[in-house]
């Protein structure tokens, strides 16, 4: 079990008669919660972040104006490495993040100008290795399953799913995958065949 904690200030400012008079405040933070664990012939992780940014800059000509600006991060990540026998294994991950952003700026006596907004991503991938497929040396099979969500408008949701089989003899290698891939608005079917030789 570990815990990691960041704290960090930075400050500029800028002073004329003539030209503009300007600051900046940017403060950082952060903190991590970690679990790992080694058992079953395996690796376990567990981790959740949380990071603050806050940013404030002032600009004096005729009028003042102050912009301040806040971003937070959540995130959390779930992940496995399993060996299932001497010439196999799985891997697993899950990862979700929320990233929120607010946006406030003044000019001289104007109102508050906000913006706000939040978005979540999710992800998830499994993927599945055979290192001598059928009992054959050097002939190895992987499957790759991928997915991804995001809330934010006009992102892609996307799923993945790709299947290789490799073979290789002295200096040449050949694989042969199959790619199977969903978004929003189009699928897609893809084939591949590669021959590579090395000298």
């Amino acid at each position: 079990l570990r815990f990691n904690f960041n704290q960090a200030l930075f400050y500029a400012g800028v002073a004329g008669d003539v030209l503009t008079s300007s600051s900046s405040w940017r403060y950082d933070h952060s903190a991590t919660l970690a679990f790992n664990q080694q058992a079953w012939g395996g690796n376990s992780l567990a981790q959740l972040t949380y990071s603050e940014s806050l940013n404030w800059i002032s600009e004096e000509t005729t009028v003042t104006t102050e912009r301040e600006f806040k971003q937070r991060l959540y995130n959390f990540q779930l992940s496995r490495d399993q060996d299932l026998g001497r010439r196999s294994s799985i891997t697993g991950d899950i990862t979700w993040q929320y990233v929120q952003v607010r946006d406030e700026a003044t000019v001289g006596a104007a109102a508050e100008d906000v913006t706000e907004r939040g978005s979540t991503t999710s992800t998830g991938r499994i993927k599945f290795q055979h290192y001598q497929m059928l009992g054959v040396p050097r002939l190895q099979f992987s499957s790759d399953y991928a997915v991804s969500n995001t809330s934010t408008d006009g992102a892609v949701d996307r799923l993945d799913w790709e299947n290789r089989l490799s073979y290789m003899i002295g200096k040449m290698d050949t694989s042969v995958s199959y790619r199977l891939t969903e978004t929003d608005s189009r699928d897609y079917d893809l084939l591949y065949f590669r021959l590579m030789r090395r000298f």
